[in-house]
């Protein structure tokens, strides 16, 4: 069977979204299911951290039903959640992203094989160094005295490459 294309209307329709909570609520129940009137939509919330539900018979992630209902249109590509809370919906927490920028707010922690445990900061012949990925590629920024030093040249660099994706 053929699932109809989930418009804005349709959305909102079935659900209301309060912005500032970032909770979608059902104000429309199926012949099946008038109880769920009321509730929160989205009370699953898988292993990734994303909350999800059913609508119209197809199962949908929250944060892009809400991008459809804020915006009325489907997101391009991603969407991000800026504080890195991946079920907090509020949609000032929310921005339209690339894979490429997604991965770049993935949290700022290090790698597990980064034994400094400073992101972007690795022990080079008893000093530190400062790397960068940039488009798949390495770029070496300088060596430091510090591990503090060379991380705060790793930030400044991440924010002029990466457009302040993933230093909020």
């Amino acid at each position: 069977m053929a699932h109809e294309i989930l418009t804005a209307q349709r959305l909102r329709e079935l659900l209301h979204y309060d912005p500032d909570t970032g909770v979608l609520q059902r104000i429309s129940g199926s012949a099946t299911r008038p109880d769920l009137i009321g509730h929160r939509f989205g009370c699953a919330i898988k292993q990734t951290g994303y909350r999800e539900g059913w609508v119209g018979g197809r199962k949908y992630l929250e944060h892009r039903l809400i991008w459809l209902y804020m915006t009325g249109e489907w997101p391009a590509d991603q969407v991000d959640h800026r504080n890195r809370v991946r079920d907090d919906n509020r949609w000032d927490n929310l921005r339209a992203a690339t894979n490429g920028q997604n991965q770049m707010n993935l949290g700022g922690l290090p790698k597990r094989n980064n034994k400094l445990g400073v992101l972007g900061v690795s022990r080079n012949k008893g000093r530190f160094s400062a790397t960068i990925r940039v488009d798949g590629v390495y770029k070496h920024i300088g060596t430091f005295d510090t591990p503090a030093l060379a991380h705060a040249a790793y930030m400044v660099e991440k924010r002029t490459l990466h457009g302040g994706w993933g230093v909020e």
